[in-house]
């Protein structure tokens, strides 16, 4: 932190990220650090949603909001990088009866729900906000999200999920894998 440099983000492709209040959350990718998810939210007269990808470390950023599976103003309740795919990434929403988490493998190009809020499915993630997800590195296919009510599991890339009963419900906000064990933020 001696030293910091400074962003090209591209106001007429990408928009102004400023207004009197935001949230945004940063991952960086640990498949590849030259790669970094940033997204916000910036509210002034009205929300305006950014997701943006950054391939050179983030000297450069290019909006990546394509075909994200949910409409109206939202936050962007977290982002999530996968540990062995640099293209491959997630976007955690908390909107109601829209999707919760959303994936991409082509750096935001395109963006699928794979909780099932569209179209409506069946795949057993509940309608509450998410905060945290982690991919095991093991299997991209294994996820747990940190939920208000605690912590899904999908085995087989979010075709179906499962409440891990063996943890309290309880709001997780943060998961991390140290020692091959999965650290909790509650």
């Amino acid at each position: 932190g001696s030293t910091w440099a400074v962003s090209t983000f591209n106001l007429a492709t990408n928009g102004d990220w400023r207004g009197s209040q935001s949230a945004a959350t940063v991952k960086v990718s640990v498949a590849n650090p030259d790669v970094v998810y940033a997204g916000s939210v910036a509210s002034g007269t009205s929300a305006n949603f950014r997701l943006n990808v950054s391939r050179d470390n983030g000297l450069t950023f290019t909006k990546t909001t394509g075909n994200l599976p949910i409409t109206g103003s939202y936050f962007i309740s977290g982002l999530a990088a996968s540990s062995v795919n640099a293209g491959q990434a997630y976007t955690l929403l908390s909107a109601p009866n829209q999707a919760k988490i959303s994936k991409t493998s082509d750096y935001g190009a395109t963006w699928k729900d794979i909780t099932g809020f569209s179209p409506i499915s069946n795949t057993g993630f509940p309608n509450v906000p998410v905060h945290s997800l982690i991919e095991m590195p093991f299997d991209e296919n294994v996820l747990w999200a940190g939920t208000d009510i605690g912590v899904f599991e999908t085995t087989n890339g979010g075709a179906s999920w499962i409440l891990v009963t063996a943890l309290p419900p309880v709001s997780v906000w943060g998961m991390k894998i140290v020692d091959d064990q999965v650290v909790l933020a509650t």
